[in-house]
């Protein structure tokens, strides 16, 4: 068997799909008729349409933003800010099994609450495969599989999860954001539909998220208020940078400092944040202050 660690913010965003059926073609062609497992056995995607409450649902601290339509954040509990009955995957990848590098699927939510859809949020789902879970450490996700009926409840043994709000969550992952580029309003018992293509033939994955939404009220239901936002490799592993510091008080007067020559060095910014901010503000490349600016524009939104 192999086991391996190769999951991203997406079970498949750092490569893992392609690699285990190159790994696996290798083997079969070293070793004819030799059996080939994997663990983890089952890599899974899911999402949530959510509403953003900074005050509420995360931290700005925790927020890295990428660009208007993506950022990732630590500190968010999905299941207070979904506003529908389920998450639903978009993207699973049985390693032991057969599976597709190109994935389309349509996900149907039903609205629970009245709000404000800002984003997508996700999650994955990490299933070993190995065995009953009563003879590991790690227990069953209890939450699986989140009200995604395509999936029978006892198909996991041992799992992790970057969901926070389950028992069983890994804290190191992160949960990306899907922002929408204009927030919809919705009530009870709409219908918020996601068409997904996840494109992993390569180990720099692309993907689409097409939104609609069908009010549940209309008397003739017709879907409306569609919009398309795709994310590539590179905005999924920019190169974050801080934000920029606010704008600071009254610098205190800073005595001279004397170099080996005798130069004065007094330095306006008084206090080592403020050198930091100085020295971050120095090194941002246009690339890095576009992203300074997207995180504002992500923060407005919300």
């Amino acid at each position: 068997g192999i086991i391996h660690e190769v999951f991203g913010v997406f079970a498949s965003s750092e490569g893992a799909p392609g690699l285990m059926k190159k790994m696996r073609s290798h083997v079969e062609a070293l070793w004819p008729g030799e059996s080939l497992s994997f663990m983890p056995g089952v890599a899974t995607t899911f999402l949530a349409p959510i509403t953003l409450d900074p005050d509420r649902n995360f931290k700005e601290a925790n927020l890295y933003v990428s660009n208007k339509n993506y950022a990732t954040t630590k500190s968010i509990s999905i299941e207070e800010a979904n506003l529908a009955n389920q998450c639903l995957y978009f993207e699973r990848y049985d390693f032991n099994g057969a599976y597709e590098l190109l994935q389309t699927n349509r996900l149907e939510f039903t609205i629970r609450k009245a709000g404000i859809v800002h984003a997508l949020a996700a999650f994955i789902h990490i299933d070993m495969a190995c065995g009953p879970s009563g003879k590991s450490r790690r227990p069953h996700c209890r939450k699986y599989p989140y009200g995604d009926h395509r999936l029978r409840q006892n198909a996991q043994t041992i799992a992790v999860t970057s969901n926070k709000d389950s028992d069983s969550a890994a804290t190191n992952w992160r949960n990306p954001l899907i922002v929408l580029d204009c927030p919809l309003g919705v009530e009870c018992g709409d219908k918020l539909t996601v068409d997904t293509i996840a494109d992993v033939r390569t180990l720099r994955p692309e993907y689409t998220f097409t939104v609609s939404i069908t009010k549940a009220g209309d008397v003739h239901p017709y879907t409306s208020q569609v919009q398309t936002i795709k994310l590539t490799h590179d905005v999924m592993y920019t190169t974050y940078v801080e934000a920029p510091p606010k704008p600071p008080g009254p610098a205190r007067k800073a005595g001279p400092h004397k170099r080996g020559d005798g130069a004065d060095t007094k330095d306006a910014y008084s206090s080592p944040h403020d050198r930091s901010a100085r020295t971050n503000e120095k090194r941002k490349t246009p690339q890095e202050q576009a992203i300074v600016d997207e995180t504002a524009v992500v923060l407005d939104v919300v």
